[in-house]
């Protein structure tokens, strides 16, 4: 399975040159939620899409002097079990770490921890189906780990999630279907030697102690995690000393596996990793060499080649991928225009969405009743279908244009090309035949 990237503005201009970090989230019912930081503004921003139109983006917080930024800057949301927004971030102004959510169509921020964001402002946040709130974020100069959770009205103690100093750089966290912590993470070891790191916290339990997933000269930026169905976990990262985007799996009860590169020669950015229910990978990124926000996906054990989602002007940057309840994949994003920087010209808040694509081998065409042309496709070993119809399986009465079959070339078939009530019942089968390809 393929995808048909489609993407539309979000914001029609965040103020001057924009933000740094977005965050996207999609509920239950199908709204899609981000929040941004627009740095030039000095505020933190959310907006939601609600029967297919964008909310005006609100304030929901001061976050920084307006025109300034500093380093890398998290801003990390999740929902909880009804669907409201929950943001962790830092307040530039004093490095306080706050947490905000959204009930009905109020915003309530607070602080979680004061000043310990001074230096440098990693976070990252999830929900768990009881509604407490986790917190994982960096604390000092150098940087520890620290973690937080608020179950009730109550912040706990803050507490080590790992030992090191100088630890918890470019950080993410995952919840699985356990209720168990999942946190990935560089640690600076030395100028010259980074880690990539693994940490888990089970359900109720501690933190357990880090685990080396890989190293070298320079690695473990920009990593996302992800935990699966079966309870594996993924993550993405950048390996900038050998320019690869690099992924790495630890399959459920056994030992991390030896990472891979899915892609070389190149400055992969701000990666963003999902799982869907599946098992399928999906990898959202900036490839920040061409300008262009990239996506890459593992469908049946194997990396299907990248796609470019967007490349109008300077695309992608500080991506996170999201998948909706159906599976669909969504990407917030910055497109920078007049610009080769996000220090200059002027940057829109983006959301790409995929249209699923089915792509399958014409075998023959047969007439059928009415004169109508048959277009057969063959998508398993037993499964024929048919445009306008099929010789077996159900039969679609989908309005296609005439073409001649050559069992040499592709179709690809585009969801919305299907008529809206014919869909669902199209894209099952197809998935079906797909499976057994």
């Amino acid at each position: 399975m393929s995808f048909n990237w489609r993407s539309e503005n979000v914001a029609n201009q965040v103020s001057g040159v924009g933000g740094y970090a977005t965050t996207i989230a999609v509920d239950a019912s199908g709204n899609i939620h981000v929040a941004y930081w627009d740095y030039i503004a000095g505020k933190l921003n959310y907006t939601v899409k609600s029967g297919g139109v964008w909310s005006n983006p609100i304030t929901i917080d001061t976050i920084n002097p307006a025109g300034t930024t500093r380093g890398y800057f998290y801003v990390s949301m999740a929902l909880d079990s009804v669907g409201n927004p929950h943001i962790s971030y830092f307040n530039w102004l004093n490095g306080d770490l706050k947490h905000a959510w959204k009930t009905g169509n109020n915003w309530t921020t607070e602080i979680v921890e004061a000043g310990v964001g001074k230096a440098y402002a990693y976070t990252a946040i999830v929900v768990d189906p009881s509604g407490n709130t986790h917190i994982l974020y960096t604390d000092g100069a150098p940087p520890t780990l620290k973690y937080v959770v608020k179950s009730g009205n109550s912040w706990s103690t803050p507490e080590n999630a790992d030992p090191n100093l100088n630890t918890g750089y470019f950080l993410s966290l995952a919840i699985d279907n356990n209720g168990n912590l999942h946190a990935s993470y560089q640690h600076y070891v030395s100028p010259s030697s980074k880690e990539l790191n693994y940490v888990l916290k089970p359900q109720n339990g501690a933190w357990q102690a880090p685990q080396i997933v890989d190293s070298g000269s320079d690695l473990g930026e920009w990593t996302s995690i992800t935990s699966d169905s079966t309870g594996n976990i993924h993550i993405s990262y950048r390996d900038l000393a050998n320019q690869c985007l690099k992924y790495a799996m630890k399959p459920y009860g056994a030992a991390w596996q030896t990472p891979v590169a899915l892609l070389s020669g190149g400055n992969f950015e701000m990666t963003s990793i999902t799982a869907d229910a599946a098992g399928n990978i999906d990898v959202s990124f900036y490839n920040d060499m061409n300008g262009t926000l990239e996506f890459i996906g593992k469908s049946g054990g194997t990396w299907g080649t990248p796609q470019i989602v967007d490349s109008t002007f300077d695309s992608g940057a500080y991506c996170h991928l999201a998948l909706d309840s159906k599976g669909n994949r969504h990407i917030s994003y910055f497109r920078t225009v007049g610009a080769t920087s996000m220090s200059n010209g002027i940057t829109y808040l983006m959301h790409a969405f995929a249209i699923p694509q089915f792509i399958f081998r014409p075998l023959c065409t047969v007439m059928g009743p009415n004169n109508k042309k048959f277009l057969c496709l063959k998508g398993g070993p037993n499964d024929r279908i048919g445009l306008y119809g099929c010789q077996k399986g159900p039969t679609f009465e989908l309005q296609f244009k005439e073409q001649t079959v050559d069992p040499k070339k592709i179709l690809i078939l585009n969801m919305d090309e299907i008529p809206k009530n014919m869909r669902a019942s199209l894209e099952n089968m197809l998935k079906k035949m797909a499976k057994e390809k």
